[in-house]
């Protein structure tokens, strides 16, 4: 099954991030705090919901990839990325299936998940990354707190893999929240996740129009 580009960007950053001890390098009040912090914002939501800009940056040719959607996210079970822009394609995660459908060829490819754990897997991690479990993170990783350029903004969270496969192809991935709106049921939101490559190309997917609906508000 062939997986469409948008969607092995966004697995990359589910499945790098799985449920170990805060890595010993990481020992500081400043990132502990900001993780658990951020947990406690994430506690309690049904459901989140935005639009979507990504932006592959690529070094060699000196241009730029776009591609524009939605993402939805409803917990359990149920996650949605939707690209309009430049070729529309979807990506439906429910229950044990995953299904691709994609403009150009029309068609619909269906796979299950119960005999693949990697993608079983997914699941797990989708609940750990955007429900905010930041203070469980990998142990693999080097995990420092850097102060935002925008005065006043919540201070980045830089990550970086200390060892291959990732650090191979990985600097590191940052990750830029935001101060809670009315949409966002008064809770702050990952505004920004930029992927940092070794080969100097990144990718920034930036989040806009984000939703999220509380557990008690459904």
């Amino acid at each position: 099954m062939k997986i469409p580009q948008i969607f092995l960007v966004l697995i990359l950053i589910l499945l790098q991030f799985p449920l170990y001890a805060l890595p010993s390098d990481s020992d500081s009040i400043t990132v502990r705090g900001a993780l658990q912090s951020l947990e406690r914002e994430f506690k309690g939501i049904k459901s989140i919901s935005s639009d979507f800009i990504q932006t592959k940056k690529m070094s060699m040719f000196n241009r730029s990839i776009v591609l524009k959607g939605r993402l939805a996210i409803k917990f359990p079970h149920y996650f949605r990325w939707e690209v309009d822009e430049p070729v529309k394609t979807t990506v439906t995660a429910e229950g044990d299936f995953i299904k691709i459908w994609d403009e150009e060829s029309g068609e619909t490819q269906t796979t299950s998940t119960k005999n693949n754990p990697v993608v079983k897997n997914i699941w797990a991690q989708i609940d750990s990354w955007f429900m905010g479990k930041y203070a469980v993170l990998a142990k693999d990783y080097n995990i420092s707190s850097v102060e935002n350029k925008i005065p006043g903004g919540i201070p980045l969270l830089i990550f970086k893999p200390k060892s291959k496969p990732l650090s191979s192809v990985i600097e590191s991935v940052i990750l830029n929240f935001d101060e809670p709106t009315a949409d966002t049921s008064g809770r702050k939101y990952l505004k920004r996740v930029i992927i940092e490559e070794k080969s100097g190309d990144s990718t920034i997917i930036d989040f806009s129009k984000v939703k999220i609906v509380l557990q008690a508000e459904q």
